[in-house]
């Protein structure tokens, strides 16, 4: 705790220094722990905060005592988020450490549901975050206004990342030629999902890789999925890419992949075919892993953020308190799988122990 609030001594405090009662430290602490044992509004920090007295005093100066939860989301109103959004980034990075290098890094946009308002003519935001399949660790996050505005958000996000060596997935929103060209520029490599919203991509991937999927099945990487309740065959195929899709302006354009899901629904069979295109040479590489470990950055960090962390129960319309409680989210969510690696231990668990019991708590914290 204390080297995450040494990265949030870069955020400005918006007050007049004449007027401060709460230093901006404490407010940023009680903030992070509240949320960490289950605070989903600026209320529900207010009164954790006030339940908890006695054990915040063990740590900091409360003698101004609690704030209310107008203060709460006043400060975290005036707070510029891009710079609470830095603190967050550089300290995921400490955790990820130098192993950052050569792992897979999965970027993908969630909406904020609850931000938005159309009786006052404002959208939902859409947040963008990038997750580090190899550590479970959500190494930063970049906020745009709608969906479309994901395509701006991405490289905005890649550029406050160290990618070096790390291998870049993103689905068919990401699939942009200024994107690719961030990725090569952070000497990482990249796996681009595309679909027919691209049709002249599209049609140059399918062709690429039409000889290989007529050879047979021998071919393929095949595997069997039996989780969820119901059996999945994948198979995998990979083939080096046509010249022409380099001529359509796809920087270190390699390899192209495919993918066929074949599933029984209810009796019947379904075969669906997925498509990327990536920047690694090596035939050879784990594209099967890449395309299954992608969908982790739903699984295992939007799925958790809206069912046990109620993300979207959140209805509010200042944009940056709604942008600043996502990041303090998401820093109790690095701080639950980076501190407790307990097997089968799950992170619903972990957030409710965190709230139980004041040993563990402070074994997360500290």
């Amino acid at each position: 705790m204390e080297k995450l609030l040494s990265f949030m001594k870069i955020v400005d405090d918006p007050r007049d220094d004449k007027k401060i009662c709460y230093p901006l430290l404490n407010i940023l602490f009680m903030s992070i722990v509240a949320v960490l044992c289950g605070a989903v509004t600026w209320q529900d920090v207010e009164d954790f905060a006030t339940c908890r007295a006695e054990w915040f005093k063990r740590h900091i100066d409360l003698s101004a005592g609690i704030p209310s939860r107008y203060t709460f989301r006043r400060l975290f109103t005036l707070i510029n988020p891009k710079s609470l959004e830095k603190a967050f980034q550089k300290w995921s990075e400490l955790l990820a450490g130098v192993l950052l290098e050569g792992r897979q890094i999965a970027i993908d946009g969630k909406q904020l549901k609850g931000s938005k308002r159309p009786s006052k003519g404002l959208k939902a935001l859409q947040c963008v975050s990038a997750w580090c399949h190899d550590h479970e660790l959500i190494l930063g996050q970049v906020m745009a206004e709608e969906k479309s505005n994901e395509i701006t958000a991405i490289p905005e996000l890649i550029d406050l990342l160290t990618l070096k060596k790390c291998v870049v997935t993103i689905d068919a929103a990401g699939c942009q030629k200024t994107i690719v060209e961030k990725v090569v520029d952070k000497k990482a490599d990249y796996l681009l999902a595309v679909k027919k919203n691209q049709p002249k991509l599209h049609e140059k991937v399918v062709s690429s890789i039409a000889p290989m999927i007529q050879a047979g099945p021998a071919n393929a990487h095949d595997e069997f999925d039996e989780s969820h309740g119901r059996t999945v065959r994948r198979r995998v195929f990979v083939a080096k890419a046509d010249a022409c899709i380099k001529t359509l302006g796809w920087l270190k354009a390699s390899t192209v992949v495919a993918v066929e899901s074949i599933s029984d629904q209810s009796g019947k069979i379904k075969s669906e075919w997925r498509y990327y295109l990536s920047s690694i040479k090596n035939l050879e590489a784990p594209f099967a892993q890449y395309v299954r470990n992608h969908w982790g950055i739903e699984n295992k960090v939007h799925w958790i953020l809206d069912v046990h962390m109620k993300d979207d129960q959140h209805q509010a319309a200042e944009k940056n308190s709604v942008r600043c409680l996502s990041v303090l989210k998401k820093v109790a969510l690095n701080m639950v799988r980076k501190k407790d690696t307990t097997p089968k231990k799950s992170v619903r668990r972990k957030l409710k122990l965190a709230g139980w019991d004041e040993r563990y708590l402070e074994s997360l914290l500290f």
